[in-house]
This record gives C-alpha cells, sequence and structure tokens, in this order.
C-alpha cells in the first residue's frame, strides 16, 4: 500500500504497531547461523505482471530459489502421502471412502447459495465426506466450532478445498468438468502445473523479502514508524485529518489507508455502531522450532497434517526448499488451537509425530528447538463475527470518505496472493484516477 500511495502523493507514512515490519513474514535467527520463519513461508507471484515487478523484482537466483509447484505432502489415516498435500479420502474405511466417493459422484452442480460451511460442505461433498473427513478437522481439531457456525470457504484457509479420490487416471478425466475439478484435487502436485512462482531464499528467512521492501521504501523516502499505534483518530466534515499515535505524535493526513480490523478504526475515531458485542475468538498459532543432526527422511518441501489426533498442522522443511549444500537440517512444526498452547507439552507431541508420520528419523538427535506462539493470529471465522464485521466495515465507510479499507477484515482476502492482489486493485484504480 505505501509504495502504491508513494506514486500518488508527496509523501507517505507507514505505522507499524510491532517494532520491526513483516508481520507473519518475519524470521528469527540461531546462534547456528539458520533461521526460522515466524508463520508465512514461501511467497507466490499473483496473476497481474505490473504488481510481481512491484513485490519481487529485487529476487535475484543466486539469493532466492525459484520454484514452480511446491512439493508438498499429506498426512491422513497414518499415512504419508508423498505426492501431494491435500487429504487423501481413500484412507478412510474401504465402507466408508465407497459410500463417500459414490455421493460425490451424484452430486451435481446446484445453484443453491449456502448459507454455512456445512450446508456448503454437504451440497459439495456429501454427508459421509463432511462428518468422517472433514467435521473430525475442521470442527473438533482446529476451529473448537460447529460447522453450521463457520463461514462459507472456511475450509480452504487450511488447504481443505479439494480431497483426493478415484484413481489417477480417472481423476484426470472427471477433472475436465468444472463441477468436480473444484473439489477433486490430482494424485500429483507435479500435475495442473502453472506460470505462477513460489520464492524462498537459499541462505535465509522469509524475513529477507521484508529487507528488501523496507529499503524499496526508504529509497523513495517513505517514513516507518514502528512501535506505535493509532491511539486517535481526528475528523473533520467526515474527513479525517489527523492521527494521533501511542507515542504521542500527532500526524496530519489527506487519505488513510486501513489495513488492520475495522473495530480498531471505529475505537479510535470514537465512532459508535450499536452492535452488541462479540467475544473475539482468536486461533493460537504456535510454532516448534526444531534442528538435527541429520538429514530428513523425505525430501518434500513441507507436510500438511490431516490426522484429526495430531496436534500438527504443518511442517516446513528449510534444506528441502533452500538445497544450498548445508548440513543444518532445521524445520519448523504448526499448531493451530483455540487455547492458549501449553508450549513444552506441545513440543514434545510435535516431536512425537514428526516421527510418527515419517519425517525424522527416530534416532535423530536434537542439537537445537524452542517454541513460540502468535496469540489470535487469526479470528474464527464464525457467521456471527462475519455479520458483525460487514455492519462495522459499512459503518466506518459511511462515517469518513478518505479511508481506504483494505486487508484481510475487510474481506479482501485470506492468503497473502488474494490480499496483495485486492490490495493493488483497490489502490490502483484511485491511483489512475488521479494521474
Amino acid at each position: 500500500s505505501a509504495l502504491l500511495m508513494q506514486r500518488r502523493f508527496g509523501s507517505v507514512c507507514l505505522v507499524e504497531k510491532d517494532l520491526e515490519l513483516g508481520g507473519l513474514y518475519r524470521s528469527v535467527k540461531t546462534d547456528f547461523g539458520v533461521s526460522f520463519d515466524y508463520g508465512s513461508h514461501f511467497l507466490r507471484s499473483t496473476t497481474i505482471s505490473s504488481l510481481n515487478d512491484l513485490l519481487f523484482d529485487d529476487l535475484s537466483q543466486e539469493n532466492w530459489r525459484f520454484l514452480g509447484n511446491l512439493r508438498g505432502g499429506g498426512y491422513f489415516g497414518s499415512k504419508l502421502n508423498c505426492n501431494s498435500p491435500f487429504i487423501d479420502s481413500r484412507c478412510l474405511p474401504p465402507d466408508l471412502y465407497q459410500r463417500g466417493i459414490l455421493e460425490v459422484l451424484d452430486l451435481a452442480e446446484t445453484t443453491q447459495i449456502s448459507t454455512n460451511l456445512e450446508e456448503q460442505l454437504l451440497s459439495t461433498f456429501g454427508t459421509t465426506f463432511t462428518n468422517h473427513l472433514f467435521r473430525p478437522i475442521l470442527s473438533e481439531k482446529f476451529f473448537g466450532s460447529q460447522l453450521s457456525d463457520l463461514c462459507v470457504d472456511s475450509h480452504n484457509l487450511l488447504g481443505l478445498g479439494r480431497i483426493i479420490g478415484f484413481t489417477a487416471s480417472f481423476t484426470r478425466e472427471i477433472k475436465k468438468s468444472a463441477v468436480y475439478d473444484n473439489k477433486i484435487a490430482f494424485h500429483s502436485s507435479a500435475e495442473g502445473t502453472t506460470t505462477q512462482m513460489n520464492y524462498y531464499p537459499i541462505c535465509q528467512g522469509i524475513s529477507s523479502w521484508i529487507e528488501l521492501l523496507a529499503t524499496k521504501m526508504a529509497n523513495l523516502n517513505i517514513r516507518v514508524i514502528t512501535g506505535a499505534t493509532v491511539n486517535q483518530i481526528e475528523t473533520k466534515n467526515d474527513r479525517v485529518t489527523s492521527v494521533v499515535l501511542s507515542t504521542g505524535q500527532h500526524l496530519s493526513c489527506e487519505n488513510i489507508i486501513w489495513t488492520i480490523p475495522t473495530p480498531l478504526f471505529l475505537k479510535a475515531a470514537n465512532i459508535s455502531t450499536n452492535l452488541t458485542g462479540v467475544p473475539f475468538k482468536g486461533l493460537y498459532t504456535s510454532l516448534y522450532h526444531f534442528i538435527f543432526d541429520r538429514p530428513f527422511i523425505t525430501d518434500l518441501h513441507y507436510v500438511q497434517c490431516h490426522e484429526p489426533h495430531f496436534r500438527t498442522f504443518r511442517v516446513t522443511l528449510y534444506p528441502n526448499i533452500q538445497q544450498n549444500n548445508s548440513t543444518v537440517y532445521h524445520l519448523t512444526s504448526e499448531m493451530i488451537s483455540c487455547t492458549v498452547p501449553d508450549l513444552a507439552a506441545n513440543q514434545a507431541q510435535a516431536l512425537t509425530e514428526l516421527v510418527q508420520m515419517g519425517v525424522v528419523s527416530p534416532d535423530s538427535i536434537i542439537l537445537f528447538q524452542n517454541a513460540q506462539y502468535i496469540p489470535n493470529g487469526f479470528a474464527v471465522p464464525s457467521l456471527e463475527l462475519q455479520k458483525n464485521g460487514a455492519l462495522q466495515l459499512k459503518t466506518a465507510i459511511g462515517a469518513v470518505n478518505n479511508v481506504t479499507f483494505l486487508g484481510r477484515s475487510s474481506g479482501g482476502g485470506f492468503a497473502a496472493e488474494s490480499v496483495l492482489t485486492n490490495v493493488y486493485n483497490t489502490l490502483m484504480v484511485g491511483l489512475e484516477s488521479s494521474l
């Protein structure tokens, strides 16, 4: 946003609550000389070439891996699928799989609009797969909420938009139909190639990208204020005229790009919504970093864990991605929970599950381990939160006319690629109209 607005305005200031930029695109470096990522890992190019130029033009093949399709694996039914990260319905007991796959085949395209996740899953995958694949994972393992209380498409947040079934050859045929292509995955992540690229640093963590963007902003004289929040927003004639930061700084402004939750704007601007309060139910992402004394027993870039009784959500295997001939073998195991995690207990559980999933040899020796958690990483995607969020956004937009609301909290997508694309498309409309 700051880079785009610099093209339009002479003076741009970016305010960041944390002491460093990047949000989830941050890394921590150890005494071993290796980095672990704080949350997000890969950069993925968009379908907009000019946006790619803005974001990724400083990435060189000398310092970055340019990757096509990532090698992802999926663990479910006590089996590690080394060909695809999607959940493999064939790992269900034979009777459940046969019943479920017949239901999928019988489900024709429907024009009925689903009002919640349960309705969507039932109309897309049928009763059997909804109850025996999705409910144990989404409702019980991750979100801690009934499927009927969750928003449509919530399963996509955890990589559960498609399932594996049938044979590989039959899958290729059935995916020629748009109805089935949207819910059935290829058996191998090498299929369904795309022109979009994935990027990862060869030696450092993903925060290397943030450092490049920070340098670009500095070269364009974009002012960056870290360790500060917006405490007060002053308005006049339906326009924001200035903001007061927690540091006491007073910033006059012509326009604002607001990319954090809308309720924080309403509070700072002293705007009432007359909404009944909805307790914020956030999900905790906890991270378990390990360094081992030997290579992993899989060459996958990452593993999605769909096993309902496992705590692991995703494992990222850095040496397999970087391929820099390092003799340091490090990974990050991530967990998602509705309650504050017990880091010590989860760290031990993460190690146990890494061995059971076939990622780490049981003879491996731990050279380093560290645990951390991200409080309220993102909200449980409930219908109540979605409804109130839409009303809050409508109230904020109606109250001021020189603020653009972007990011996850404004419905601008969840995955980084969709968020960045939405930001670019939204701001470029205003940019082009002013030039």
